[in-house]
């Protein structure tokens, strides 16, 4: 039940043209040139050290050659055309976890991800600083110094690097030296990552506005008040912007003026700490759950058990589906993915998606877009065996691919029997994870799983799946033959007492701890456990 994807030109991304011609009137703008000047340890390097299309035998699908905003473009996609698979080779570690440990620029918070463009990557830490590293072995090329913490990542465009900062700025630096360009006085802290489109940057803040900034001068295009704290990271498509606020509410706003066309109330607690993702015509939310986290992961595990009468788990996924969603429809404080018209805020259908991992400071994992018009996703855990280590940690997850037209979801992953508590698994499930987060992304063929535990790939051409890190070495599976290895000898929640400061941005019980791991040509730089580390694949 394989599906092929055709790897079209993703037309959401980069190189759209803007149809929308309007005669913006600029605010007053509150950008300076002030600020402390950058601490350059080294020269800035060769500004594209690395770039261009990766070189490989018959190799026709161009390379990525940057990682330039979170999940890598406008829309939060998460996708890069090449596929990306082993051997794999570590290149190099800086952090907690290497060799010779170095904490100058750790704690980073657990919301970033790493930026990569120019050579260089952009880590914004907890201390403050922005710190440009050069890719080719980790080493700090230069810093800049806010005056508060900065808890999410940077974006990057046309030589220029923006951050938000707790000390209430939005900053623009020259990426290659780190100089300041501009920042702008929101007059709140700013704990979101850059939306960067439209020769804008787009930025929530905690006093409740969305900013629209010039990203040349830093003078202020739009700045508009939705009523409550901004702490999801905006997306766009088709001249609009997409973001969650804390009044649990989707917002679609212009991205020109600012005026807001649609917003729509859903169900949870809010939008916090991760992105909205937008792009295929439509708009994928996922709030955080207003009830514990452990209720859906236990109907899920319930609905799904061998145990259960009626059994489900040996029906057909046509009377799954239908269950899924009378499930949802019941219990709508349960669900984890909101799927909407980019023009309107209508549901087209409620996605059969049940919360499948996560926890309590942890959303469902945001969807990868795919080219052929429809997106990943994990959809549900557990496959007809009772729950050996408990009804909510049952180490199963499904991903497939959801049909943005009408919302059938084809399973793009299998079965593995194994000892670990997926014997009785029927089809299409593969031991992932239990009831810590998840994130997605993929490269070509291969679904990239972050979890908790660690990195696997799922590899939907050739129907195996592909350990890349683990972090527990106790952990087993499909993690035990992990070529990358965080920390030998310490457990999953070795993270408890690392860090003292409340800066560090952890979640106490684990669930919020990974991102998506970006890629560029056929390098991962995985982040984790304030420690980074590159990691080459081979293109195939």
């Amino acid at each position: 039940m394989k599906k092929q994807l055709h790897y079209l030109k993703f037309i959401g991304r980069t190189g759209i043209i803007f149809l929308i011609i309007l005669t913006v009137f600029a605010l007053p703008a509150s950008a300076d040139t002030g600020g402390l000047p950058p601490q350059s340890n080294q020269p800035a390097v060769d500004p594209n050290p690395g770039e261009g299309v990766a070189a490989g035998e018959n190799l026709q699908i161009m390379a990525n050659t940057s990682w330039p905003q979170v999940q890598g473009d406008a829309h939060r996609s998460g996708y890069v055309p090449q596929t990306v698979g082993p051997p794999f080779t570590e290149l190099w570690r800086i952090g907690k976890y290497a060799p010779n440990p170095t904490d100058s620029m750790f704690p980073v918070s657990s919301r970033v991800q790493p930026i990569i463009a120019q050579g260089l990557i952009f880590m914004p830490s907890n201390d403050g600083s922005l710190y440009a590293l050069n890719a080719a072995n980790g080493a700090v090329v230069w810093s800049y110094a806010s005056q508060g913490p900065l808890v999410n990542s940077a974006g990057y465009e046309n030589g220029r690097v923006f951050f938000g900062s707790t000390d209430g700025y939005i900053y623009a630096l020259n990426a290659a030296n780190g100089s300041l360009v501009w920042r702008y006085k929101t007059g709140s802290t700013v704990k979101t990552a850059p939306l960067l489109a439209e020769g804008k940057v787009f930025m929530g803040g905690s006093d409740g506005y969305m900013v629209a900034l010039n990203q040349t001068s830093g003078a202020l295009a739009w700045r508009t008040k939705i009523g409550a704290p901004i702490f999801d990271t905006a997306a766009y498509d088709n001249g609009k912007i997409f973001f969650g606020g804390m009044d649990s509410k989707g917002y679609a706003l212009s991205a020109a003026t600012g005026a807001i066309i649609w917003s729509k109330v859903m169900y949870g607690q809010g939008f916090r700490d991760r992105w909205t993702v937008a792009g295929n015509g439509r708009v994928f939310f996922t709030p955080m759950l207003a009830v514990n986290h452990h209720v859906p992961l236990r109907d899920g595990t319930r609905m799904f058990s061998s145990s259960a009468s009626p059994a489900l788990y040996n029906q057909s996924w046509v009377t799954q589906r239908q269950k899924i969603v009378q499930h949802l429809t019941a219990n709508p404080y349960q669900r984890p993915l909101y799927v909407v018209d980019q023009n309107t805020g209508a549901e087209p259908f409620i996605p059969p998606v049940l919360f499948a991992s996560g926890g309590s400071q942890s959303p469902h994992a945001q969807p990868v877009l795919l080219p052929n018009g429809n997106a990943n996703v994990t959809y549900r855990r557990s496959f007809g065996e009772p729950a050996k280590y408990g009804q909510t940690t049952n180490d199963a997850l499904y991903t497939g691919e959801l049909s943005l037209v009408n919302g059938d979801i084809l399973p793009v992953d299998w079965c593995i029997k194994g000892s670990g508590g997926w014997e009785d698994c029927g089809p299409f499930k593969s031991p992932m994870v239990s009831d810590e987060s998840t994130a997605l992304m993929r490269t070509g063929n291969i679904i990239y799983l972050d979890t908790a535990r660690g990195t696997v790939g799922l590899d939907t051409a050739s129907q195996t799946t592909i350990p890349l890190a683990v972090y527990n070495n106790s952990t087993g599976s499909v993690f035990a033959n992990s070529p990358v290895v965080f920390y030998p000898g310490k457990n999953e929640w070795i993270f408890i007492g690392e860090y003292t400061s409340v800066l560090s941005e952890v979640s106490s019980d684990g669930n919020d701890l990974k991102r998506p791991t970006p890629v560029v040509g056929d390098t991962f730089y995985i982040f984790h456990y304030n420690t980074l580390i590159a990691v080459k694949g081979v293109l195939k």
